[in-house]
């Protein structure tokens, strides 16, 4: 029974970590060229409260590189 609820422990870790993914968005807005994006989710429903996720550098040719762990 004990060695049950060990395996069970460790494949509800392992599936938390397995869900846990990096996500990368890329692209070109040349309208924005030398500009920043912000990357904003709201944290709350109800009242819109926005939460920064990150923000990154257009360059000059337009393209852009954001980063970002998803855990959901």
């Amino acid at each position: 029974m004990k060695k049950t609820g060990t395996l069970l422990i460790i494949i509800f870790a392992f599936i938390n970590i397995v869900n846990a993914q990096n996500v990368i968005i890329t692209g070109n807005a040349k309208t924005y060229a030398g500009d920043e994006l912000v990357w904003k989710t709201y944290s709350d429903q109800i009242t819109f409260t926005e939460k920064q996720l990150g923000i990154c550098k257009v360059n000059n040719n337009g393209d852009f590189k954001f980063s970002i762990n998803i855990k959901r």
